[in-house]
């Protein structure tokens, strides 16, 4: 794709108003492109906390009901801000969605900031003969490809459209003399030494930064440590005041890694295992929520909501989630037990202890309670109206190997029921396999979303034990 160099997130956001300040988000998109290709796409809804009007409804189709399970912006917010940190920012009417973010991000004590580019100000200065610097009027004038308008990934896709129509007909230099004017210049941390950021390597891997007194303040990963890292230090001058991390780093430390699954994996690790102070500033109350089933003297299958920093490795054939809240675990089974004509009080739903239950009563029920109904079928039905939110079968009979292989590196990463148990440089240096590692949803979701692609990848190979 011809494109301007740097490493931007193309971002739109769908909310319930137009006031920062007291309204919220109700949708994330983004896009993020490092030198024109695009390397990582993001997008959720959010669920706001408040009503959403109708007329933001007529407008993004959004509306209570679509938002009603979706997470609140505490729980994506370290998701979000893995995909936002250190990159240059780029919106339409930008002011609009970085004061969104701003305020979002103050709301659980993390004063966000970054490089910003605003389209609308892009489009005044390379098009200047334009009346309109609407996006409509610009998807209009361009001919640009519309897959859903109002939406935020829709909205999020036209600007990387636009960006990249202007280098096709204004030329990649005009465009980016033009991003140059309207964003302010990098700026290396006061106290690191002047060539450490050029030594970094630019390969795959972890890096760490540390402060005056050696106390680690940032763990990060990237498909290049020497990118990622400079795009960490983009200073406000114009409010003459930089970044907190960029101000007290004075030294960086770096992990080469064979590809990406390595880096993610190593920076999960270190990230529980050490507890920076910058990535445990949105860690807080990341309290996870599921439901076990346990069946009773009579065969019924019950539920109970549990929740805890990760799950019991023994029981993951039990388990049903993971939710970011208890509402939103709640709500899940409510609904299930709705579809399903389940026992609200096998289910938890009702404390009631004696005698059938209320569903039962207004024929919702098909009697499991009483006994009208055999467990075995009243069992299956659950089992089934719960199967997708169902931790899924580790699909190996033991633990299995991954070789991550480049050009320069091998990297062996030993996984068993979705632990990570660790990673060397070949197969004999590998932990012992009897680890008593605990159930961890961040690896969990790095391990089945490398699963899920793997067969495409020449760099990946399965060993099984």
């Amino acid at each position: 794709m011809l494109f301007p160099q740097g490493h931007f997130v193309f971002l739109d956001l769908e909310t319930t108003g137009g006031k920062a300040s007291q309204d919220r988000i109700t949708e994330v998109g983004l896009i993020e492109v490092l030198d024109g290709e695009v390397v990582d796409q993001y997008q959720s809804l959010v669920n706001p906390g408040v009503p959403i009007s109708s007329f933001i409804t007529s407008l993004t189709g959004i509306d209570d009901q679509l938002v009603a399970d979706a997470p609140a912006f505490s729980d994506i917010a370290e998701d979000l801000l893995s995909h936002l940190h250190g990159r240059t920012l780029v919106a339409h009417n930008a002011r609009f969605d970085h004061g969104f973010l701003k305020n979002e991000f103050k709301r659980l004590g993390y004063d966000y900031r970054t490089k910003v580019m605003c389209t609308v100000k892009l489009s005044r200065l390379v098009t200047p003969d334009l009346n309109k610097h609407s996006l409509d009027n610009l998807i209009h004038v361009h001919g640009l490809h519309v897959d859903a308008r109002h939406r935020a990934m829709g909205d999020a896709d036209l600007l990387v459209q636009l960006v990249a129509r202007w280098s096709r007909l204004l030329g990649v230099e005009a465009v980016q003399t033009a991003i140059q004017q309207l964003t302010r210049r990098s700026s290396m941390p006061p106290n690191l030494p002047l060539d450490e950021v050029d030594k970094l390597p630019n390969c795959p891997g972890v890096y760490k930064f540390y402060d005056n007194r050696d106390a680690l303040l940032y763990v990060g990963k990237s498909v290049s440590i020497r990118d990622r890292v400079k795009s960490h230090f983009s200073a406000d001058h114009a409010s003459d005041k930089e970044m907190e991390l960029s101000r007290q780093v004075v030294r960086i430390e770096y992990v080469e890694t064979a590809g990406d699954l390595g880096a993610q994996l190593l920076e999960a690790n270190l990230i529980k295992t050490q507890s920076p102070i910058y990535n445990r500033q949105l860690r807080r109350n990341k309290k996870l929520w599921y439901m076990l089933l346990e069946q009773d003297g009579n065969g019924y299958l019950r539920v109970a909501i549990k929740s805890g920093d990760s799950l019991p490795l023994e029981s993951l054939d039990k388990t049903v989630g993971l939710f970011r809240s208890k509402k939103m675990t709640e709500q899940t089974l409510r609904k299930v037990a709705e579809d399903n004509s389940l026992c609200h009080r096998l289910t938890g739903l009702e404390k009631s202890r004696k005698g059938a239950c209320f569903a039962h009563q207004l024929k919702r029920c098909h009697g499991a309670c009483v006994g009208k109904e055999e467990a075995a079928d009243y069992n299956q039905r659950l089992l089934s109206g719960l199967d997708d939110w169902r931790v899924k079968v580790w699909p190996y009979a033991g633990p299995v190997v991954i070789k991550e292989m480049s050009a320069q590196l091998t990297n062996f990463h030993l996984i068993d029921q979705w632990c990570y148990l660790g990673s060397a440089e070949s197969i004999e240096s590998l932990p012992d396999q009897k680890s008593t590692t605990p159930f961890e949803y961040d690896l969990y979701k790095i391990v089945l979303k490398f699963f899920d692609k793997a067969d495409k990848n020449p760099n990946y190979q399965l060993i099984m034990l």
